[in-house]
């Protein structure tokens, strides 16, 4: 590496492994086509807590669905048309076999080989892991990843009868199994490289809560399939996150176990007051509230860094006054954008890294103290 190349901030550690109040974290899926650019913005941007581009802009291997499939058996790509679907499990036996083989050989000893996210799925992973490996120096405080939850994964994907994956006993059982030891994997690779590893589980699909997706999947499978893959997680002594960029019921990911709360607060600010009680409690347990403040969306004029801590000092008051605790709204308070960003173009994705940035050092500078 050149000596212009930004490296990640390998500073102290916070007692106790806490996190920093106004901790910018990226999403990760940024538009870029040149990894190594995309990747040298995220560290711009969050030094102290870095982590790996998502490139959907190089095709359909980085999708945010295709990207986690790797391994997964009865899988089908049609990489003309850009569609993945689920195969019936009775049509591929033999995937089925060797997957559930690899996924017992994993839990004896520990490889997790075959679950990993190869370089043309992932580039941006195995860039910043080299780009980590390069430095001198001690680990890094904190490191970031992220995964396609299994929510999200199994009800999005359709079978070859227009089905969700998690509607069906086989493929539900190899999704949560899949995802779970892809998670692992991507934990075990990170741990090297920083002494808090946090990996957001990303659920998007959880806007759809109660809709007629969801229409065969109870408050309690949904629960029980989140706090499996949470607890995972945490079991490896990492954060677990959860992001969601629509509204959504968010004492469900209170009760599952999350660590890291992460909504969209340039658009839902005034929703996510419903949930009050269960952001109380959530963060009475040493939970983080993730505001994603920063516009993620294409917008004519972009909101100034001082307009966004407004935002974000109104929307702490509003909690505040629905008996959230202001002192620890502010203590557990980490920042992102709205979204991920692969959806703009490269200079309005990285106008809203610098904004991200920018706002970290007023949070603390002029509202944590």
């Amino acid at each position: 590496m050149g000596p212009e190349t930004p490296t990640a901030s390998r500073t102290s550690i916070p007692p106790n492994n806490r996190l920093p109040t106004g901790l910018a974290l990226a999403i990760g899926s940024m538009p870029h086509r040149d990894f190594h650019l995309a990747l040298d913005r995220i560290i711009e941007a969050c030094p102290e807590a870095p982590c790996w581009p998502q490139l959907p802009s190089l095709g359909f291997r980085e999708n945010m669905m295709t990207q986690f499939s790797e391994g997964i058996p009865c899988i089908r790509v049609d990489w003309e048309k850009n569609k993945i679907f689920f195969a019936r499990p009775e049509a591929c036996p033999d995937e089925l076999t060797r997957f559930y083989e690899n996924y017992l050989q994993a839990n004896e000893t520990g490889d997790l080989t075959p679950f990993a996210l190869s370089e043309s799925y992932a580039i941006g992973l195995h860039a910043f892991l080299e780009r980590l490996s390069g430095p001198p120096g001690a680990s890094l405080a904190f490191v970031k990843g992220q995964i396609t939850g299994p929510l999200t994964f199994g009800l999005s994907i359709l079978d070859e009868e227009g089905l969700p994956a998690l509607f069906d006993e086989t493929l539900v059982d190899v999704v949560r199994k899949g995802i779970l030891m892809k998670a692992l994997w991507q934990l075990e690779c990170l741990a090297p490289w920083g002494a808090e590893r946090i990996l957001f589980v990303d659920e998007p699909i959880l806007t759809a809560f109660g809709s007629s997706a969801y229409i065969n999947l109870t408050r309690e499978q949904t629960v029980a399939i989140l706090k499996e893959n949470f607890s995972a997680v945490k079991s490896k002594g990492a954060l677990v996150g959860s992001h969601c960029c629509g509204n959504t019921d968010w004492s469900l990911m209170v009760e599952a176990g999350v660590d890291i709360i992460n909504f969209d607060a340039y658009v839902y600010m005034d929703s996510i007051g419903l949930y009050a009680e269960s952001l109380a409690e959530f963060l009475d347990r040493g939970g983080y509230l993730a505001w994603g403040i920063v516009p993620s969306q294409s917008l004519e004029a972009r909101p100034q860094p001082e307009e966004l801590l407004e935002m974000l000092r109104q929307g702490i008051e509003g909690l505040s006054e629905k008996g959230v605790s202001r002192e620890k709204l502010l203590t557990n308070l980490l920042l992102t954008t709205s979204c991920g960003l692969g959806t703009l173009t490269e200079e309005e994705a990285e106008a809203a890294l610098r904004e991200l940035k920018t706002l970290q050092g007023l949070v603390r500078e002029k509202l944590a103290g």
